[in-house]
C-alpha cells in the first residue's frame, strides 16, 4: 500500500498550511488503497489534539513523543512529507520551507527554494 508520512508540530506555521492540502488529497486517495499518516512531535499531546480537531484532519495521526521515528527518518525541519511506494521505498521527499519574516520585518531570503523537493531511486 503506497503511504504519504508526514512529520509536523502545532506550533509550525507552514504546518498548518500545508496540512489542508494534505486533507484534500486523503480525501481523494483513500478510496485508492493509499495512507495518509501524521506524525506530530515536539510538542505535548493537548496542543496535536487540538490541531487536529481544529483543522478537520480525518487521516490517522499519532505522536512522536520522543522525536526518535523522527529522527530514524533523518526529519531535519517541519513540515516534512514522504511517499512511500507499495514496496515501502522512499520514491519523494517534500520539505516545505516557511517564507514569515525575519527580526525587522523584512522577508528572509531562503537558502534553498520554499518548497524543496526530492526524488529518490
Amino acid at each position: 500500500m503506497p503511504v504519504v508520512l508526514n512529520f509536523w508540530a502545532s506550533w509550525c506555521p507552514p504546518c498548518r498550511s500545508e496540512v489542508p492540502e494534505l486533507e484534500r488529497a486523503w480525501q481523494r486517495a483513500r478510496g485508492q488503497g493509499t495512507l495518509f499518516l501524521g506524525l506530530s512531535m515536539q510538542h505535548v499531546t493537548g496542543e496535536a489534539e487540538r490541531f487536529v480537531e481544529d483543522l478537520g484532519l480525518t487521516y490517522p495521526n499519532v505522536r512522536d513523543k520522543s522525536d526518535a521515528v523522527a529522527r530514524d527518518w533523518g526529519v531535519a525541519a517541519l513540515p516534512e512529507t514522504f511517499f512511500l511506494d507499495r514496496r515501502g521505498r522512499v520514491v519523494a521527499h517534500v520539505i516545505v520551507r516557511s517564507r514569515a519574516p525575519a527580526r525587522g520585518g523584512h522577508p528572509r531570503r531562503p537558502r534553498r527554494p520554499t518548497c524543496g523537493y526530492r526524488a529518490r531511486r
